[in-house]
């Protein structure tokens, strides 16, 4: 996969996912959010699909693998922040 920076404000970076070896594409966003005091929210979506010959086994597996991987990299994201 390749990330392409797509645009960022203040608070939000948004950018695309781009399959290398496989027909996977997608997009997504990670945003900061103050929260009351000095905490801080980080959010983010990712929308990840599959196309092609594969696309009908690929897809299933994607939408259960992807927000695993996804909260483990905003928590390790998180562990950076804090220090």
């Amino acid at each position: 996969m390749e990330l392409k920076y797509k645009e960022s404000t203040t608070n939000q970076v948004m950018f695309d996912l781009i399959g290398l070896s496989d027909p996977i594409n997608g997009d997504g966003f990670f945003e900061i959010r103050q929260e009351q005091g000095d905490t801080c929210q980080l959010v983010g979506n990712l929308t990840m699909k599959a196309s092609g010959f594969l696309a009908g086994m690929m897809n299933p597996i994607l939408e259960k693998f992807v927000p695993q991987l996804v909260e483990q990299l905003v928590q390790k994201m998180a562990v950076k922040a804090s220090l």
